[in-house]
């Protein structure tokens, strides 16, 4: 998992994954830490987690990248590569709704629904982060292209074959799913991924929104890839 400044929503997500039946270990669980100022890679390597930094972790396509490359390097034998957001909750189960869905020789890989987590949201801002999760809703059903959020998985032969994660500033997990998806079958889990609305609080929920789907158009018509990350950078809450 990629993380920058995650202390705060680090503890959490390890917790989910790392406790119960069908959890992951710690120890193969990797953070890729692009400069953090605060505890982020204190706290991951105390649950045991191995933190990668370097200058090879820079941006988070690059960060996803060396963690990938890292995780294979460590576990050949590895049966998943599971993608997070450090910020984000996946259901309880999400590990071994993986391992089911994996065991359809078909699957290539997918990801999970998404949510925000609205818990101390003000009402108006509850409605409108719902209407954000319906558009992306239609966007994913209808294109089968997930963000990172949702917790993107994938074979690793499969991974390696498409040529690894795209180290790229922006829309890597886009450029990834076109890939996976001529690779074989994605799938979408039935349960959901809860991640953190603070982009979209601090830039206003349908703002924000607006502001993505206008870059991420740009990208699909091969735009000015170091503008529209330059420009997603100064808006991230």
């Amino acid at each position: 998992m990629p993380a920058l400044n995650e202390a705060e929503t680090l503890g959490a997500l390890l917790a989910r994954i790392t406790r119960g039946a069908g959890a992951v270990a710690a120890a193969d669980v990797f953070v890729s830490d692009s400069g953090s100022t605060d505890a982020t890679t204190a706290r991951a390597a105390v649950a045991g987690c191995v933190v990668i930094r370097g200058a090879c972790v820079t941006g988070r396509g690059s960060a996803l990248r060396a963690g990938v490359d890292a995780a294979l390097a460590a576990a050949p034998d590895a049966g998943a590569v599971w993608m997070l957001h450090a910020d984000c909750l996946p259901p309880e189960d999400g590990a071994a709704c993986i391992r089911g869905a994996l065991a359809d020789p078909a699957v290539v890989g997918g990801a999970f629904g998404q949510r925000f987590n609205t818990s101390g949201c003000g009402r108006w801002a509850r409605h409108r982060l719902r209407l954000v999760v319906f558009f992306n809703r239609v966007r994913y059903g209808l294109t089968g292209v997930y963000f990172g959020d949702q917790g993107i998985f994938v074979r690793p032969g499969i991974l390696a074959a498409a040529g690894g994660v795209p180290p790229l500033d922006l829309f890597e997990d886009v450029e990834l799913c076109r890939r996976l998806r001529a690779a074989g079958k994605l799938v979408l889990l039935p349960g959901r991924m809860t991640t953190s609305p603070r982009r979209f609080l601090a830039n206003g929920p349908i703002r924000q929104l607006v502001r993505d789907a206008w870059m991420l158009l740009r990208h699909r018509l091969r735009g000015d890839g170091p503008a529209y990350a330059e420009a997603y950078a100064r808006r991230r809450g």
